[in-house]
């Protein structure tokens, strides 16, 4: 026998054991798995004891997702949640070619893996090699556009436009499920950004024919809104695309609260800021702009620049002045409609502005003649003034700057920058789906008692056309000719091929599912849908649905994802936001079923049949068996909200016993399920384990051999009486002793239904009784030792025992001036030269407890406060530096500091040369001290370039920190004309040859182009 043969029979062999041997490890870590319909895993639950490290992340991707050996993973991006998840994203490569739209997300807490969801796309055996070149490729692209006018055509319009350049092209690989192909496609990618008319979006081009594949809009409808067919044209492209505007911070603005009567949301504030004599539309704290586009025409198209700011004199921006035939009071909605979408986004999600890392929202009113159309670019906001003038029947739209408008369109932008949803098909439907949430979130949040606005209606305050009331309904989406279920009446068939003629497959029409699914969730609903689909939801509320949605888009969803992908992941978001089981995930679940996407809930929506019916409390006892972690319980009431719950583990030994009590549960119907995770009960293959639920002295179950879970339902009388004391609460501790003040945490009483609050004593003394979980005391007095407790107390008065208790003693008064009882607060308003400050505290022993390394102070004039807590008691080092060695005031700038600890000033000061030390001491507030992390990012360049003197006769100096070799200026007057150009190491500049006037200075460093003032006196 050939013996190549048998070594070839020998491997053969080893790689079956292998693959088996990897598959069966696999499952045994695997708790839930999803799969779409070719089979690939869209979603993957991790379970509790698979112990896999996020370090193992690339592994694990390329072991549970079975790819080629040609696949590989690269991390693009990693964001933390208020929940402790971190999720990472990773982008799929073959070949070293990157699959587009195929991302996948790893959640992870406490650095271990606790699921996994996304889009893989099996690619073997595809010629990575194209055929034709980027530049063939990207005629082709071209052509299919077939635009008069490309935004490259302009250089110094493209600059300012996010220095947008004539794409080159990217390779990538297509997926076949994407471009309704029998088999993937090698493409180039090009951003093509078209003027006249207007457009932008991804065209992929095939790299070996050059056969148009796919166009992804980035302008998302942006020549109609809501009315198919219809066109309006925008008359000045360069304003459309903000190419008028960069604004310019010459110095710190004046920031002031103004008021305005704005055209759809009658008296509001608004910030402003002071520009000479006036204020204008600015608000550079948020980085919120918002111009006069002054109906411009394509003329001069793009050389001329002649937008206008809107201003007031005394920053009360009345109706008297602003309402008037060119609708200049629609300027003030959109500013307004700009900073409650910012607002709104920040206070609720922790979002800061829509890319969450403070990009500018630029707004452009009165673009083109009577442009019905409002779109957000990529870049800018632009809103047309509508071609009606305000009644009912004449032209189609008002002014397009109503609250719900301005929501939508920014919500565009955070799709971009979250979830990136594909604009066709499913996924763009979903991407018009969400900006429709946000309109509606947007608009409650900021004028609830608004009669005119109705949060379920997008665009009622706009739409002038005859019977019309609004664009969409959200609520009954029928009525403006959407579906409210899925494959229902209005669904549009998704298997077409898109294009701009079929509005990408019913993007703007198949969104009423996810509307829908949303009005529901928030308001509740009872009803039969389009698939004879019986449904009741009890609503949740809008903000907690809202929450739901945004974790939705933001944490789960991803380019290529399905209505069916959405009902997975909203479900998994309400999970990690309100707990498994919980009245939350039943509304969730059900919401999704009502609107025809996958079944109801499991635990139903109705009422369970009742059994017995008791008086007393519900007792429950579980003796477990050797595996106590698989077992777990729910009780739910009639509407199928989870009332309790628990999920035990391995803390509780083999063979011991819990007990549960249920107090004060109200008249009704119940059901008690009891489960096991691996679907063997508790008894009697692996210990005798059992449970038992009583009330009173009666026991009405027992069980123990019940395979995966088994239910019991029972009924309530009328109020049970509440006999049983509550446990106590437990692990209570104290911090923040002062003089006088110290604060008290501890957990919640473990059978809490029913616990109305905790009383907290002092010795025996009752102090009172607080809601939650921890409570500040005061009128202590210094150097003195207390003890303290806290007890749980339910509605009908029933007091649990002590928790353990804790004795501290308060601080003593200081006799020592410099010896201070509290925390430090550190204040520094910079100079001119911000990041020349720094700053340490040491300890006795010369080691640094707490510091800001120079470079971390970013901005101009501004003031930061540090809070310094938790010192030891000991002597300490305060030290302040300017590394130029100048202080921070007075030269450049009235930069100051102060540290105090409480109303003692420690330190103080601004003009100290190189460094300011100051001794103190503590007579100690804790054992740790907060830690200081070097923030991510960049200062804006306007941080780092400076010209001094400004305004200047003869000669100025142009300035740049840390610049580049090959640094450059350049010097335009009022008319654009270049009038000095020179290199940044020059720093001497000499402008005597320059008229009296104001000049632009651009400056170009790397891949950065700053626009700075200059002066010319």
């Amino acid at each position: 026998m050939n013996k190549n043969y048998l070594l070839a029979a020998g491997i053969s062999c080893l790689s079956v054991v292998a693959f088996a041997q990897e598959k069966k490890e696999k499952s045994a870590k695997v708790q839930k798995r999803i799969v779409n319909e070719v089979g690939q895993p869209t979603w993957i639950t991790v379970k509790s004891d698979a112990n896999l490290s996020v370090k193992q992340s690339p592994h694990v991707l390329q072991q549970f997702l079975d790819t080629s050996e040609n696949a590989n993973f690269q991390k693009i991006k990693s964001e933390s949640d208020n929940l402790g998840f971190i999720h990472d994203v990773y982008q799929q490569y073959y070949n070293g070619v990157k699959v587009e739209f195929a991302t996948y997300k790893i959640h992870s807490k406490q650095g271990q893996i606790q699921f996994l969801n996304g889009d893989y796309y099996a690619v073997d055996n595809l010629n990575t090699q194209p055929s034709i070149s980027a530049e063939a490729g990207l005629q082709r692209a071209i052509s299919h556009i077939g635009a008069q006018h490309y935004m490259w055509e302009f250089d110094a319009a493209a600059k300012e436009m996010d220095n947008y350049t004539r794409p080159t092209g990217e390779l990538v690989i297509l997926p076949s499920k994407m471009i309704d192909k029998s088999q993937n496609r090698l493409a180039y990618k090009y951003d093509i950004f078209a003027t006249e008319p207007i457009s932008r979006g991804f065209v992929y081009v095939d790299a070996q024919n050059g056969e148009i594949l796919f166009y992804d809009a980035i302008i998302k409808h942006a020549d109609t809104f809501g009315h198919i067919g219809d066109t309006h044209e925008v008359t000045d492209y360069r304003v459309a695309f903000g190419l008028v505007d960069q604004p310019q911070l010459v110095a710190a603005p004046m920031v002031a609260s103004g008021t305005a009567a704005t055209r759809y949301s009658g008296s509001q504030t608004i910030t402003t800021e002071l520009s000479g004599s006036n204020y204008i539309l600015s608000d550079s704290a948020k980085k919120i702009y918002t111009r006069n586009a002054n109906n411009q025409s394509t003329s001069g198209y793009p050389y001329v620049s002649n937008y206008t700011q809107f201003t007031d004199s005394n920053n009360n921006w009345t109706a008297a002045e602003f309402h008037n035939a060119a609708k200049d009071d629609a300027a003030l909605d959109a500013h307004f409609g700009a900073t409650k979408t910012y607002d709104y986004f920040l206070e609720k999600h922790n979002r800061n502005s829509y890319d969450n890392n403070g990009a500018q929202i630029r707004s452009y009113v009165h673009v083109g003649s009577n442009y019905d159309n409002a779109f957000w670019n990529g870049s800018v906001m632009s809103y047309g003034d509508g071609s009606s003038n305000g009644t009912e029947g004449n032209g189609y739209f008002d002014a397009l700057t109503s609250l719900d408008v301005a929501a939508h369109e920014i919500g565009h932008a955070v799709c971009s920058s979250t979830a990136n949803l594909a604009y066709q098909k499913e996924s763009g439907a979903m991407n018009e789906g969400f900006s429709d949430i946000w309109a509606a979130v947007v608009e409650h949040y900021a004028a609830p008692n608004d009669s005119n606005k109705d949060p379920w209606l997008i665009g009622e305050e706009i739409d002038r056309r005859n019977g019309s009331i609004a664009l969409r309904s959200m609520s009954n989406p029928n009525a403006r000719s959407q579906p409210d279920t899925y494959g229902g009446t209005y669904w549009v068939n998704v298997n077409c091929s898109p294009s701009s003629s079929n509005d990408y497959c019913g993007v703007h029409t198949n969104s009423g599912v996810l509307n829908h699914w949303f009005y529901i969730l928030s308001e509740g609903k009872s009803g039969t849908n389009d698939i004879g689909n019986a449904f009741s939801v009890s609503g949740i509320g809008m903000d907690k649905a809202a929450k739901i949605a945004y974790r939705l888009e933001s944490v789960y969803l991803s380019a290529s994802s399905t209505f069916a992908n959405a009902r997975t992941y909203g479900i998994q978001a309400a999970t990690d936001l309100y707990g498994a089981d919980s009245a939350e995930v039943i509304a969730t679940t059900n919401a999704w079923y009502a609107v025809g996407v996958g079944a109801a809930h499991s635990g139903g929506g109705g009422n369970p049949p009742a059994g017995d019916c008791y008086a007393e409390d519900i007792i429950l006892t579980i003796t477990f068996d050797n595996y106590p972690q698989e077992t777990s319980w729910t009780l739910k009431d009639a509407s199928g909200a989870t009332i309790d719950s628990q999920q035990y583990s391995t803390s509780n030994p083999d063979g011991s016993t819990v007990t549960k009590t249920f107090s004060g549960l109200a008249a009704g119907n119940f059901t008690f399920t009891i489960n096991d995770s691996y679907g063997d009960g508790m008894c009697c293959s692996y210990g005798n384990g059992s449970y038992s639920l009583k009330s009173g002295s009666t026991t009405f179950k027992t069980g123990g051999s019940f395979t995966s879970s088994e239910s019991t339902s029972f009924c309530i009388e009328a109020a049970a009486a509440d006999t049983q004391a509550p446990s106590a609460p437990g692990n209570l501790s104290y911090s923040n002793v002062t003089t006088t003040t110290a604060q008290l945490s501890w957990s919640a009483s473990t059978d809490n239904v029913g616990v109305t609050g905790y009383q907290v004593f002092r010795g025996t003394a009752n102090l009172g009784t607080v809601t939650g979980t921890s409570a500040n005391i005061t009128g202590l007095s210094p150097a003195t030792s207390y003890t303290f407790s806290v007890k749980a107390i339910d509605a009908a008065g029933n007091v649990s025992n002590a928790s353990n208790s804790v004795t501290f003693t308060t601080l003593s008064e200081s006799t020592n001036p410099n010896c201070v009882n509290y925390d430090l607060v550190l204040t520094i308003t910079t100079d001119r030269y911000p990041r020349e400050t720094s700053w340490t505290l040491k300890n006795a022993a010369g080691n640094t407890v707490a510091s800001r390394a120079a470079g971390y102070y970013g901005t101009r004039s501004k003031t930061y406060t540090e809070n310094i807590t938790g010192l030891a008691a000991g002597d300490y080092t305060f030290t302040i530096s300017d590394s130029y060695g100048d202080g921070i005031c007075c030269s450049y700038g009235n930069g100051s500091y102060t540290l105090k600890s409480g109303t003692v000033t420690i330190a103080s000061g601004g003009s100290f040369g190189s460094s300011q030390a100051t001794d103190f001491c503590s007579n100690g507030s804790g054992t740790t001290v907060t830690s200081f992390v070097q923030e991510n990012g960049m200062s804006p360049l306007i941080d780092y370039f400076h010209i001094s003197p400004n305004p200047a006769q003869e000669f100025t100096e142009f300035s740049l920190e840390d610049a580049k070799a090959g640094a450059k200026y350049e010097v335009f007057d009022q008319a654009g004309d270049l009038v000095l150009q020179g290199n940044l190491s020059d720093r001497k500049v000499d402008l005597k040859s320059l008229s009296t006037g104001v000049y632009i200075v651009k400056v170009y460093h790397g891949n950065e182009i700053f626009t700075e003032k200059l002066i010319k006196k």
